[in-house]
């Protein structure tokens, strides 16, 4: 869970210094083509989504991204990296979060176990604070994903996988500037779940929901009629903390089961003041 203090001290930090940057235009993308035709002899199709946890600062996160591997492990036992096919350029990830993806990459791998993926990120990497944007210094180029087989089999050919990228928890300050050091998450919904409910009254919104998964934690953020999504929920018992604003109480539901390749739907939750 956050810091608030550390947060705090982000929020004026930003405000110090928002009147003395200016913005730059950003070209942003949030499609891939996935016009691959057949899947040919020998190979399967892997297709790689993308969604996010969500920002209580930051208005938009953009991150460069300009390559994404992949390695296989054959059935005789041989590795392979191939590059998938992806537009590469800005993504403003903030925008595929609350039960929201895109597909990132797509490509043909040969058969086999999908051991890691490998994402290059370029330097084009900032933050919006306030409709002003703030560049990032970005830590790590090359960021490598282990997956250890963790996909859904659509059929024999066709692969999925989801990666969640923690924009928000992989932004810093340090040293006089805000410093990137990406983390990324994967799941697959064959072997997670997902929670979803709604948030009344609309006079509590907005809310941060905290949802304690093991040693995980996921977050997420109604939208305006309140209702949420979260995704890639590993545990089958699991733990929402609910803060909204407005002077209405905090809320902890506990015991929430979760079922794998399934949707958990909470119904109407009625906070009080």
């Amino acid at each position: 869970m956050k810091n608030n203090r550390s947060l705090l001290f982000l929020a004026l930090f930003f405000l110090t210094i928002v009147t003395s940057i200016i913005s730059c235009k950003k070209n942003v993308s949030t499609e891939t083509s996935t016009a691959l035709g057949p899947v040919p002899a020998g190979k399967s199709e892997l297709k790689i989504m993308m969604t996010d946890d969500p920002s209580v600062i930051f208005d938009s996160i953009f991150i460069d991204i300009q390559q994404v591997e992949v390695k296989v492990e054959d059935s005789t036992g041989a590795q392979h990296w191939d590059t998938l096919a992806i537009r590469a350029g800005v993504y403003n990830i903030l925008r595929f979060r609350n039960g929201l993806d895109t597909l990132l990459a797509t490509g043909y791998v040969p058969n086999g176990e999908v051991e890691k993926i490998r994402i290059t990120l370029g330097n084009r990497n900032s933050v919006v604070f306030n409709g002003v944007a703030i560049p990032l210094v970005n830590i790590d180029k090359v960021i490598t994903i282990d997956v250890h087989g963790d996909v859904d089999h659509l059929d024999p050919r066709h692969l999925r996988i989801w990666l969640d990228f923690d924009g928000h928890g992989s932004i810093r300050f340090h040293n006089g500037r805000l410093e990137l050091k990406l983390k990324i998450g994967h799941f697959c919904r064959s072997k997670s779940g997902e929670l979803e409910g709604e948030i009344k009254p609309s006079a509590a919104l907005p809310a941060t929901l905290t949802l304690v998964d093991g040693t995980d934690t996921l977050r997420a953020i109604p939208d305006r009629e309140g209702e949420f999504k979260i995704r890639g929920i590993k545990n089958s018992t699991v733990k929402l903390i609910i803060s909204p604003s407005n002077g209405y109480k905090d809320s902890v539901i506990n015991n929430i089961q979760i079922r794998r390749g399934d949707d958990t739907d909470l119904g109407k939750i009625v906070l009080h003041r």
